[in-house]
């Protein structure tokens, strides 16, 4: 299991706390981190956008086998162009929550390219998730919490 955090991942305390106790419940996170799973598939987890010292998507595709999959873990959809111009063939994201609360779900359609579901941009694919919990006022007017289960095919 493997994960990347978000915004509000870092309120409750130090963000290392977080990540050690994740870390000590099986997940390994990769916080501007890539691993290379069964020399197959690259998977990519980033800092937020709001970590002064977030690593460029260049950089962390730098030394990388294009002849395999890149899925790259981004909380949140910004810069989609970067990612594909950069050979990431899936970006996963959350962050949006499609708005939670009506009439939100207005301005995160027009604050992201993708700001739930799929979207495809020439070769990259993006997927959004609403989530399944909530920033601040815990109910939902715009939107359901979900569990995404994506299926993956590689064509060679």
């Amino acid at each position: 299991v493997y994960a990347s955090l978000g915004n509000h991942d870092k309120f409750d305390g130090p963000i290392e706390d977080l990540i050690a106790a994740l870390e000590k419940s099986n997940m390994q996170v990769l916080y501007d981190d890539k691993i290379v799973l069964d020399d197959k598939i690259t998977l990519i987890g980033r800092k937020d956008r709001t970590e002064k010292d977030r690593a460029e998507v260049a950089t962390l595709m730098q030394d990388m086998d294009l002849s395999q999959p890149v899925l790259m873990m981004d909380h949140q959809p910004y810069d989609l162009d970067i990612a594909e111009q950069n050979n990431v063939d899936l970006v996963v994201s959350g962050h949006t929550h499609r708005g939670q609360i009506a009439p939100a779900q207005f301005i995160t359609q027009a604050i992201y390219e993708n700001d739930w579901g799929y979207l495809q941009k020439g070769s990259m694919h993006s997927i959004v998730t609403s989530g399944f919990g909530f920033w601040g006022p815990p109910i939902r007017t715009s939107s359901r919490s979900e569990i995404v289960q994506i299926n993956v095919t590689f064509q060679q």
